[in-house]
C-alpha cells in the first residue's frame, strides 16, 4: 500500500542487549516478551524480582527511548530503590514523560512531548512551544544545545 505523507519519521529496530535478552530478567509475556527488561512501566521495578529496577532503553514500555525519559525515570528510580531497601510501599510513578525534537528542515524543528496519561497526550514543557507546529526555537535548542550534549555524553564528557 502506497500513502501520502508530508512527514515521516522512521525508527530502526531496537530491543535490549543480548545479555538482558538471555537473561531471567526479559519480559517473558506481553508485547515485550523476549525483546526488553521486564518492569512495572510506572515504577520502573521489575514485575518477578522486586529487588531489580530499569531505567532507559532496556526497559519494555510503549514509549521511553529518549534522554529526557531517563531524566524523568531516574527520581522514580532512586525513590523506588529507597523505598524497597526501607521496607517501604513504592509511592513513586513515572508518568510516561518522553520528549522528542524532530528536525523538520534546516532551521525548523518539532518539540514533541507526551507521557502514558489521555492516551499518549501532549506534554509540554515550554507554553511557548506548541508541539504541533515546527519552529526555529525547537531547531536552536536540538542543533545548537542538545547535539553538542548527546556528543560530549557519547565521549564521556558529561
Amino acid at each position: 500500500m502506497i500513502a501520502d505523507y508530508n512527514f515521516i519519521h522512521v525508527v530502526p529496530p531496537m530491543s535490549a542487549h543480548d545479555f538482558v535478552k538471555q537473561s531471567a530478567l526479559i519480559a517473558q509475556d506481553g508485547p515485550f516478551r523476549g525483546e526488553w527488561l521486564d518492569v512495572d512501566i510506572y515504577t520502573m521495578q521489575h514485575n518477578r524480582y522486586p529487588e531489580v529496577f530499569g531505567i532507559g532503553d532496556v526497559i519494555g514500555a510503549p514509549i521511553n527511548k529518549t534522554a529526557a525519559s531517563v531524566k524523568a525515570q531516574a527520581p522514580v528510580v532512586e525513590a523506588n530503590l529507597l523505598a524497597v531497601m526501607q521496607g517501604n510501599p513504592l509511592t513513586a510513578r513515572h508518568n510516561g514523560y518522553t520528549s522528542c525534537p524532530l528536525i523538520t528542515g534546516i532551521g525548523k524543528a518539532m518539540l514533541v512531548e507526551f507521557g502514558y496519561e489521555d492516551n499518549f497526550a501532549f506534554m509540554p514543557s515550554f507554553p511557548f512551544i506548541d508541539p504541533t507546529d515546527e519552529s526555529w526555537v525547537t531547531w536552536v535548542m536540538k542543533d545548537r544545545m542538545l547535539q553538542p550534549a548527546y556528543y560530549a555524553v557519547l565521549e564521556g564528557r558529561a
